[in-house]
């Protein structure tokens, strides 16, 4: 890595009055999972197994990570049971998601499996419904 003739005195200059002329760091990453592209087949049909399962996302138009979620499925996604907690949202029903103890969006509910809160990859929803291929 060459600094140049100028480079070079802008590290000493910098040094000398205590500050360090550097490039801006990366931003942070976020804490997300670690998503892996799935086909459109394997969403499909996940979504239909979580559909016979009687999984149900329950979510908010507003909430970035519901959005997360729906874009994990792609095309998929209208293959899932989704109920919109939030009454200003395309058939909210906040009624349904306070007597299911909605507390955290997004959340997935199936019978007989504990409730999953935030986004969850693929391969966390299938191991979660049993719906591993």
């Amino acid at each position: 890595m060459s600094f140049g003739f100028i480079g070079i005195w802008m590290i000493v200059l910098g040094l000398v009055s205590g500050t360090v002329i550097h490039q801006p760091a990366a931003p942070a990453a976020t804490i997300q999972p670690e998503v892996t592209q799935a086909s459109d087949l394997s969403a499909n049909t996940l979504a239909s197994c979580l559909n016979k399962s009687g999984a149900i996302l329950y979510g908010a138009y507003w909430c970035p990570h519901c959005a997360d979620q729906k874009e994990y499925f792609g095309a998929a996604v209208s293959g899932l049971n989704y109920v919109e907690c939030d009454a200003k949202g395309p058939q909210g029903d906040p009624d349904l998601c306070q007597s299911e103890g909605i507390e955290a969006y997004p959340t997935w509910k199936m019978p007989g499996k504990p409730s999953l809160q935030g986004a969850q990859t693929l391969q966390q929803l299938a191991a979660w419904s049993g719906c591993e291929s």
